[in-house]
């Protein structure tokens, strides 16, 4: 990011993919022309191997989850007009008429302490060392924000580690991780949110915490083949209930991209899901 970053400054490069977090604040106040901000439809979540001690039990699971400030994360870690996500399935991927979801991870540090106790783990005692990962050193500081909340709420004391993506994306395969920072592995090819929820099936290609859930499979069959909106749309609902209910997962925010776009390229197009179209780009002349 950061040599993207110089290089568009220096005039290399007319377009980038991101901005650093630590430039977004200097770019709006000098060269509010050059940047530019859109929501994807992508969700950043943790994945908890549910293979892991403690991790088994979705009570460990849930508290984890709702001990994070979600708001804090967004507006004092990121930076970049992301969403706090205390569901899975993002705005730009749910359906227009998709029923309430009867179980969501809102911010509740005082259900996540009561879970954790009656996990057998009051006030973090005897908590097993877990580790949290991620694959690059500037997703660091939302690490260190999510490590400080649960110290704080839970008092358990959780690691943090960085590793090269081929290597975290290999141990999130075979399941060796504990728990890991989960962002641009999971964009889809599709505007469609069976494709999103189906990565957690038996069969999910990136069902990274290794969860499974027969009601759940059996309604995301019977969603990727229902012809009926509304029908289709409850099943769905159902579903991610079921999901953050046993939080193999903790959603944590709804993306926002973030890029530098030179004021001369003209007819820029692209949509939520990271895809660029170049058939009506012009740049002007220098």
């Amino acid at each position: 990011d950061d040599t993207e970053e110089r290089a568009y400054r220096a005039g290399q490069i007319d377009v980038t993919v991101t901005v650093p977090r630590t430039k977004l604040a200097v770019y709006a106040r000098d060269r509010p022309a050059d940047l530019h901000r859109a929501p994807t439809a992508e969700t950043r979540f943790l994945s908890f191997n549910t293979r892991r001690p403690a991790l088994t039990d979705a009570r460990v699971r849930r508290a984890l989850a709702l001990a994070l400030d979600r708001t804090k994360i967004v507006e004092r870690v990121m930076l970049g007009g992301q969403q706090p996500a205390p569901r899975f399935v993002p705005p730009a991927l749910r359906p227009v008429n998709a029923p309430p979801l009867s179980a969501e991870l809102p911010d509740n540090a005082a259900e996540a302490r009561q879970l954790l106790a009656a996990a057998g783990f009051p006030e973090g005692k005897n908590f097993p060392r877990l580790e949290l990962a991620a694959w690059s050193s500037s997703q660091t500081p939302v690490l260190e924000a999510i490590q400080a909340m649960w110290r704080q709420e839970l008092g358990i004391d959780i690691a943090i580690a960085t590793r090269e993506a081929k290597v975290l994306l290999a141990g999130f395969a075979t399941g060796d991780y504990d728990i890991g920072f989960v962002t641009t592995l999971v964009i889809l090819d599709v505007n469609d949110p069976v494709s999103l929820l189906a990565n957690f099936t038996a069969t999910g290609a990136n069902n990274f915490p290794h969860w499974h859930s027969d009601a759940y499979d059996g309604l995301l069959a019977a969603a990727a083949i229902e012809r009926d909106l509304g029908r289709q749309a409850a099943q769905l609902a159902q579903a991610e209930s079921l999901l953050l209910a046993a939080a193999p997962i903790a959603p944590l925010y709804f993306n926002t991209r973030n890029w530098l776009m030179s004021p001369r390229v003209r007819g820029w197009q692209e949509d939520a899901l990271w895809t660029r179209s170049y058939l009506k780009i012009s740049v002007d002349e220098k």
